[in-house]
């Protein structure tokens, strides 16, 4: 397996414009012959291994996307607590839960 087509694999699949296909097309795409067909689908699982690339439904290549949640979301001042009360009963007799904001209930 050569490094330039490892590179102009990744080259491909993270173009903005990419859209998922299986390997065949991906070969295609790339103007591969047969013997060098058998090295992408080789290259392919090796770059999934690694991370670089995933496979989709139906064998579909994807691009990695990085997955990092921002700092903002997980600091604890964002975070509400609340605490449910049992509220009223409608018409047929079944009760709701009120979920009420413990910052708020100076408010009630």
């Amino acid at each position: 397996m050569s490094d330039s087509l490892e590179e102009r694999l990744l080259a491909l699949v993270n173009a903005s414009n990419y859209r998922a296909n299986k390997p065949r097309v991906l070969a295609k795409r790339l103007d591969l012959t047969t013997e060098e067909r058998v090295d992408l689908r080789r290259l392919i699982k090796k770059l999934v291994k690694a991370g670089k690339l995933e496979y989709g439904k139906n064998h579909l290549v994807y691009p990695k996307v990085a997955t990092t949640i921002p700092e903002t979301a997980a600091t604890p001042e964002t975070t509400t607590t609340a605490e449910t009360e049992p509220g009223p009963k409608s018409a047929a007799g079944r009760s709701f839960l009120l979920t009420i904001d413990k910052s708020k209930r100076s408010l009630l």
